[in-house]
């Protein structure tokens, strides 16, 4: 005979769906008299669903909607770690600003393979030029949410990836980036109402960018394979969670005086959060939900380079204003609540990111480093981000 209770070892969900109706009735007289959960079965795709006590329910409905929304904000920011990866390169074929003189920018060069595109003085098409690169960088972010479904989040993780530069793609003032990348996250999840959540996982993903004489349009896929371990009370133990995301952004650099310029963008994000493989245990109130979520921004980059030892240094400032356009995925799976957590739907929030780049003109190296702060209403997050690049 096999009997579980509240602090035994975690049943499989695959497993529990292969019992009767008869034999869950049974598995629910082994519980200990001191349990405050009834487990029944409610049909395929839901296996096991507990009533418990207003605060476990509380703290498994929190948990549910902190494990989808966390594993949300990994994407979206290590998204935005590849994104930067973008925005230096930008700054690396477009060359100095327009106030910049091109022979100080661009002296012993060499490695640079589009600022002699856009800066100097119009040249015959010679066919695409190709040039290799590779590059790494690291990040970290933490989340705060304050309300009775809130959560804290911390994290960080290392991206890797290789690219190539098309110079002359089209024409003389136009290039294509064709790049792949990889890397690792990890986050710490506390929910307010009480638990904490892991999150560990590798991630992979593609990017492309055009441009065409001060014009840009990036594109980025990216998927993130998680591990999620949960000590939240009426949640499963554990649950894989796969985060499947694509990024595209546009704008237009404008050249002013002396040496500024400013950088007006939108862009558009989806991610895609499927949640499998959860371990149920018998105290588990309901199983987590998948669920997705738009995210539209705007905002413009404001900044200024100049060069000193042949090191081009590239200051910036950027106010961003992003709101997630549509979600699903924060209620619970088998319970209901009077009350259900607020979604991030429609909620209109800030971001502030500054940020220095540093590009070589001798040797092919460039990097950066880079602070964001994200704040809005019972909300704020932001973290610092690193990043170094060799072109051949």
């Amino acid at each position: 005979m096999v009997g579980f209770g509240l602090n035994e070892r975690p049943m499989r969900a695959v497993g529990l769906t292969a019992l009767s109706a008869g034999a869950a009735a049974f598995l629910t007289l082994l519980l200990p008299a001191t349990a405050n959960a009834a487990c029944t079965f409610v049909g395929s795709g839901v296996p096991l669903v507990c009533t418990a006590d207003s605060t476990s329910t509380v703290q498994a409905q929190s948990g549910a909607s902190a494990a989808v929304t966390a594993s949300q904000n990994i994407t979206f920011q290590s998204s935005a770690a590849v994104l930067d990866r973008l925005t230096q390169l930008r700054g690396t074929q477009q060359g100095a600003s327009q106030a910049t003189p091109y022979a100080a920018a661009n002296r012993n060069l060499g490695q640079d393979a589009f600022a002699a595109v856009f800066k100097a003085p119009p040249a015959a098409q010679v066919g695409p030029t190709f040039a290799p690169a590779a590059w790494i960088r690291g990040f970290g972010d933490f989340e705060k949410r304050d309300d009775v479904f809130g959560y804290s989040q911390r994290g960080g993780g290392f991206l890797v990836g290789a690219d190539v530069v098309i110079s002359n793609f089209t024409s003389a003032r136009d290039g294509l980036v064709l790049g792949v990348m990889t890397g690792y996250t990890a986050a710490r999840v506390s929910v307010n109402a009480g638990g904490t959540e892991n999150f560990t996982g590798p991630s992979i993903g593609a990017y492309a960018t055009y441009l065409n004489g001060n014009f840009f349009a990036d594109f980025l896929v990216k998927a993130d394979f998680l591990s999620l371990d949960i000590a939240v009370p009426g949640l499963p133990a554990s649950a894989n969670v796969r985060n499947y995301g694509a990024t595209t952004n546009i704008g237009y650099k404008v050249n002013l005086a002396n040496a500024w310029y400013i950088e007006p963008t939108v862009g558009l994000e989806y991610v895609k959060t499927n949640v499998s493989d959860q371990t149920l245990l018998v105290t588990t109130v309901g199983s987590l939900p998948d669920g997705y979520a738009w995210r539209g921004r705007a905002g413009a980059r404001y900044g200024t380079d100049w060069i000193s030892d042949g090191v081009r240094i590239e200051p910036s400032l950027t106010a961003f204003v992003y709101s997630v356009l549509q979600a699903s995925g924060t209620s619970l799976i088998g319970t209901a609540l009077a009350t259900s957590p607020a979604s991030d739907e429609g909620k209109v929030r800030g971001e502030f990111q500054g940020a220095v780049n540093f590009f070589n003109l001798r040797t092919g190296y460039s990097g950066f480093i880079r602070a964001d702060l994200r704040f809005g209403n019972n909300y704020f997050g932001g973290g610092p981000k690193a990043g170094l690049r060799y072109q051949w």
